[in-house]
């Protein structure tokens, strides 16, 4: 990939107000503050739009988040969501939004893409949408000559059902923290409970043994302590999704427990934290702006917060 910096700007300085790259088949531009470009996907006429922040005292050594939206698609509310905290901790926001057009349904978002809707065979890696993200974070990254090796993930609602899957089949090894926030559904580590709810029959054949590097990598698993409505809107509840538990917090903490347990009896090291969040409900801002804090902890060295499930 070949990017370059219009040559009216400095990008030594990253005093910019504007950024132009080439990268691959994309052509956009950065600015600071709010912004917005199309990406074009590798060997496709398809283009996602893009919402970014960037802060004004942005360095190569700024920490690039990227954003995962929920089922109401609206990837520029999550990021505005972030922008003040990423002005605050000079953060680098980047959310891509993938529409309903292109990525109907859960299956083609939430749940990756991963099988032909038709023939129920699985798609070709190219085709998925968690595919997406390490080659965006990678352009973006080069684009602004960041020094950074990796990112944060984090998602919210079904943002989390992606970022989480996302790394139970390690389509990226670019992510040095995920934050998970409140999902209705999550992917638990237990082979015999089926797909999407579990790991048997999953599209790409994962089971429990092969997650030692998603238990070891740092994560914080959150939730609201108001986010316990059993009859919530956009809350699944097929029999399935009800043995995951009753609601979103208990969804939340069934998931880290298993995932410890199943750690612990496969005798690799676990690294992640679990948070109820206080006085918050399914906020997507109350959400945004905890994990914000926690990402801006995470860089100073002290970690995510803790707690007992």
């Amino acid at each position: 990939m070949l990017s370059r910096i219009s040559s009216s700007l400095s990008s030594a300085a990253l005093g910019f107000s504007l950024l132009v790259a080439t990268c691959g088949a994309s052509a956009f531009t950065l600015s600071e503050g709010e912004g917005r470009f199309g990406y074009s996907l590798p060997g496709s006429d398809q283009q996602l739009d893009v919402y970014t922040y960037l802060p004004d005292d942005m360095t190569p050594k700024s920490p690039i988040v990227m954003v995962m939206h929920g089922s109401g698609r609206n990837a520029q509310y999550n990021r505005d969501a972030w922008a003040e905290r990423a002005e605050e901790y000079g953060f680098v926001v980047i959310a891509p939004e993938f529409d309903k057009q292109d990525y109907p349904g859960s299956r083609s978002y939430h749940r990756g893409n991963l099988v032909d809707r038709e023939t129920e065979q699985p798609n070709p890696p190219e085709e998925w949408s968690y595919s997406v993200i390490e080659p965006l974070f990678e352009d973006v990254a080069e684009t602004l000559n960041s020094t950074r090796e990796g990112y944060y993930l984090f998602g919210h609602s079904a943002g989390c059902q992606v970022a989480h899957r996302l790394l139970t089949f390690e389509v990226t090894t670019k992510v040095e923290a995920l934050v998970c926030s409140a999902p209705g559904v999550w992917t638990l580590p237990d082979d015999n409970m089926r797909w999407h709810f579990g790991l048997k029959d999953d599209p790409l054949g994962v089971d429990t043994a092969d997650l030692a590097d998603f238990f070891a990598m740092p994560a914080l698993i959150m939730v609201g302590e108001d986010d316990d409505n059993p009859n919530h809107s956009k809350l699944a509840n097929s029999s399935s999704a009800r043995a995951l538990g009753a609601n979103r917090l208990e969804r939340a903490i069934n998931y880290f427990e298993t995932s410890a347990e199943q750690a612990e009896r496969l005798e690799v090291p676990f690294n992640w934290n679990f948070y109820i969040v206080p006085d918050a409900d399914h906020s997507t801002r109350q959400a945004a702006e905890f994990a914000a804090d926690q990402v801006a902890r995470f860089e100073r060295g002290e970690g995510f917060v803790d707690m007992e499930p």
